[in-house]
């Protein structure tokens, strides 16, 4: 399910199709967050094509986070690029790991003038004390799915789960049907 990389299809040795999470995550905020005045986030301009999936299905513009390497090879910040003052950020990507990039973009669009921050992404890693950091970050809340276990109690951590999409994916392959209306 949203492989990092998509070029790994390319190494199975058997047909293969790659399930998207992003329809649970979209769903999720679809329900749960008014999205009239929001926007979907960028971390930087190479993750924008990543975040144009997500806005595109929920009709949402898109600002991306201006980073920059220092001379040093740390990234700044520079600014935002797009409309973000006063609306609900959404940062977007196909998973979180240790958090940083997410914690800074994160200041970046509320010292831009973000009203909130949320962050949504498929595969939830968290590794070292990504959790710890989330929860005591601005980042109201991330939401993952399930593809990656996650304790009941962490704080600002939604998980929705796939499995139904998995069940359908099986289900067609077992009765040889279709399984193309699972990509939308």
């Amino acid at each position: 399910m949203t492989l990092h990389s998509p070029q790994t299809m390319e190494f199975c040795r058997i047909p293969a199709d790659q399930l998207s999470g992003v329809p649970t995550i979209c769903d999720h905020f679809s329900d749960h967050l008014d999205l009239s005045n929001a926007v979907a986030a960028a971390l930087d301009i190479s993750h924008a094509k990543v975040t144009e999936v997500y806005a595109k299905r929920l009709g949402l513009p898109i600002v991306v986070i201006d980073n920059r390497e220092s001379p040093k090879g740390e990234m700044r910040v520079h600014g935002v690029i797009g409309d973000i003052d006063g609306r609900d950020a959404i940062i977007f990507d196909d998973e979180i790991i240790t958090g940083t990039r997410a914690l800074t973009g994160a200041q970046a669009l509320l010292s831009n003038g973000a009203r909130s921050v949320h962050r949504g992404c498929v595969h939830g890693t968290l590794a070292n004390d990504a959790r710890q950091s989330i929860a005591s970050s601005p980042i109201e809340s991330l939401t993952v799915t399930n593809t990656i276990p996650q304790p009941p109690d962490a704080e600002k951590v939604t998980v929705c789960s796939v499995a139904e999409h998995f069940s359908h994916a099986i289900q067609a392959i077992h009765q040889e049907t279709s399984i193309s209306n699972l990509f939308t």
